[in-house]
């Protein structure tokens, strides 16, 4: 009880200093976790074999079930996979699995993880409608840029109910360009919104984009990307874009209940 009550003391007496993460992406905590995951287990293990019956009981519900196909084809991160995630309505994949897939379907998208993506989501929606108002207070035009949109169903239904005089969504993946065009015409919005083809980390094609955004969205992508530099090249093309007093809408997951899941059954893109 002494010598805790001495270290507590001790470490009261320092000043608080907030460490500094710029460089935690090679050293520290979230780096050796990280490379924690990347290592193999051990091949006779009872946490291998539940990894490895995990995996087989993907593929095996992916012959029915769409949104686990939808996975393992595009990867788990994808933004079809999100979009599927966001619609939220459980498919068989084939006729043959009937009820069955939609039940495996359904405890698919009830997951802890797409629970708190589609909370995601929400959080999302009200920012943009709170920068939203703060810009029409100002009377300031209501121009939004999300830089790794997907397929772009959150920023359409945002743009929507904002009425948006501008939507710029941007991805990397000609599958997400081609499918958030689509949604583009479905939603009636072809001459406010478009959709190019521009990776999410490339700062200085980031920066000159017109019209200039008044808001721009990153969204589930920084998490995603172990290399910091990276992500403050991104960051840096964000605020040179934006308009003076401009607002960024950002949102990530700093923490996941199935991080080890996640890393050693789920296919990534």
């Amino acid at each position: 009880c002494g010598k805790a009550i001495e270290f507590l003391e001790k470490q009261f007496s320092n000043p608080f200093s907030q460490p500094k993460l710029i460089k935690a992406d090679l050293a520290g905590y979230p780096c050796d976790e990280a490379e924690q995951l990347k290592k193999p287990l051990a091949t006779v293990s009872l946490k291998n074999l539940y990894f490895a019956a995990t995996r087989a009981s993907i593929r095996f519900g992916s012959n029915m079930s769409r949104g686990l196909k939808l996975g393992m084809d595009t990867g788990f991160d994808s933004g079809s996979t999100l979009d599927y995630v966001y619609e939220n309505k459980a498919q068989s994949r084939t006729f043959i699995g009937g009820a069955l897939g939609e039940i495996i379907d359904r405890i698919y998208l009830n997951a802890i993880g797409w629970r708190a993506i589609r909370v995601h989501k929400i959080h999302n929606e009200v920012m943009l409608a709170k920068a939203s108002a703060l810009l029409r207070a100002e009377q300031k035009p209501l121009r939004i840029m999300d830089i790794a949109a997907g397929h772009g169903r959150y920023v359409l239904d945002a743009a929507l109910a904002v009425k948006a005089d501008h939507v710029l969504m941007r991805d990397y993946s000609e599958l997400n360009v081609t499918a958030g065009r689509a949604m583009i015409q479905q939603y009636g919005l072809q001459d406010v919104a478009q959709f190019e083809l521009a990776d999410a980390f490339d700062g200085a094609s980031i920066a000159v984009v017109q019209p200039k955004p008044t808001i721009a969205i990153v969204s589930g992508l920084y998490e995603l990307f172990p290399e910091n530099d990276l992500i403050q090249t991104s960051l840096k093309g964000v605020h040179a874009a934006l308009e003076s007093d401009g607002y960024l809408v950002y949102t990530n997951q700093p923490w996941h209940l199935q991080l080890e899941l996640i890393a050693r059954t789920l296919a990534r893109h």
